[in-house]
Order: C-alpha cells, then sequence, then structure tokens
C-alpha cells in the first residue's frame, strides 16, 4: 500500500460515519478496528473496508479496485 490514507477529520465525524457505515462508531475506542460495509441510503453495499479512529475523526483502509471506478 502506497499514500496516505483518506482520513475524515471534523466535529461531526461520528454522526456522519454513524450513518454512511454498518460499524457502531459511537462505541469505537482509540486502538480498536472494525471492519465495516459502507451502503446507500437502500442499503445497497458499495464497499468493505477496515474503519479505525484517526485523532478526533476517522480513517480508513479499502480495496483501490474497489475505490476507483472501473474503465469502459
Amino acid at each position: 500500500m502506497t499514500g496516505r490514507l483518506p482520513p475524515l477529520l471534523a466535529r461531526t465525524a461520528k454522526k456522519y460515519m454513524q450513518g454512511q457505515v454498518t460499524a457502531d462508531v459511537s462505541q469505537m475506542t482509540e486502538n480498536q478496528h472494525l471492519l465495516a460495509a459502507h451502503c446507500d441510503a437502500k442499503g445497497k453495499m458499495w464497499s468493505n473496508l477496515r474503519l479505525f479512529r484517526d485523532g478526533d475523526g476517522f480513517a480508513w483502509i479499502e480495496r483501490r479496485s474497489v475505490r476507483e471506478p472501473a474503465a469502459d
């Protein structure tokens, strides 16, 4: 893996992430990481990721092939 992880840093990060992933981020500790799914409003899974705390916010690891759009 190369490059920096995409952090989400904001006062509202916990509330935002709670509504975006299947993990209970309100109960996460600084030393914990969770496997989670990122879903749309209808519950369709867009990707799976490893979510962890990054200071006051969150960061995650996901497969590059899931993150980048497929070439036609």
